[in-house]
């Protein structure tokens, strides 16, 4: 069972109540089994306190230092970074925009025979200009262009 008077008794022990309260508080913990164990812990836990040793170990002190002064300067990899919405989303919106065009742009751009193919075609029409990059490897290539003589025995 709990006594409606317990809350008093903290208010008596921190030295909250009046002269008249505390004296009638007083009379109630000598007649009030449960107020009186209540005040007997309250009492014990105050001594317990004061009795405790609060000083730090230097190591304890030292290690709370440290880890203060962590927080304030995090590593680069746990900070944050604030960029507003409008920012981030102008940022993704040009991001897909040049994917897009890198995409498009390569799929039009032909591969490598067709596109000797059509340099052929195109060469062909002009009788000078005749196309031999598909033999070309890397290397230094000196071409002659020799015009050839009708042969009078046709």
């Amino acid at each position: 069972m709990d006594c409606e008077q317990m809350e008093r008794v903290s208010q008596l022990i921190d030295g909250e109540l009046t002269e008249e309260e505390a004296a009638a508080m007083r009379a109630h913990l000598a007649a009030c089994q449960i107020c009186s164990q209540g005040h007997a812990d309250f009492m014990l836990l105050r001594q317990e306190i004061k009795a405790h040793d609060f000083r730090l170990k230097p190591f304890a002190k030292e290690r709370g230092l440290r880890d203060i002064i962590a927080t304030r300067n995090p590593p680069l990899w746990k900070k944050r970074i604030g960029i507003p919405v409008p920012l981030m989303a102008v940022l993704l919106i040009a991001l897909v925009a040049v994917a897009l065009w890198s995409v498009m742009r390569l799929s039009r751009r032909p591969t490598g025979q067709e596109a000797s193919v059509k340099r052929v075609t195109t060469d062909r029409h002009s009788q000078d200009v005749f196309n031999l990059s598909r033999f070309d490897h890397g290397d230094r290539v000196a071409i002659q262009k020799i015009k050839r003589v009708a042969s009078v025995n046709q």
